[in-house]
């Protein structure tokens, strides 16, 4: 999902290539420690230190089993 900064005035290049229907936007109110972390984040994904979505599950999966609860 897209950081979107607003002007204002003019509509966002994020905002430009959606295809037409209907958006509600709304603007995030987060503390300093969300809002570190989420840049974090978005450095680390800049940087290609990323986990695959396959990777992620499995890691769940094999918690869950480990914590008793099933995969």
């Amino acid at each position: 999902m897209p950081v979107v900064h607003w002007n204002g005035t003019d509509l966002p290049v994020e905002l430009q290539s959606l295809p037409a229907g209907d958006y509600v936007v709304e603007p995030a109110i987060l503390s300093t420690a969300e809002e570190s972390g989420i840049l974090a984040g978005l450095s680390d994904i800049r940087a290609g230190r990323t986990v695959s979505h396959e990777d992620v599950r499995r890691r769940l999966s094999e918690k869950r089993a480990r914590d008793g609860r099933g995969a």
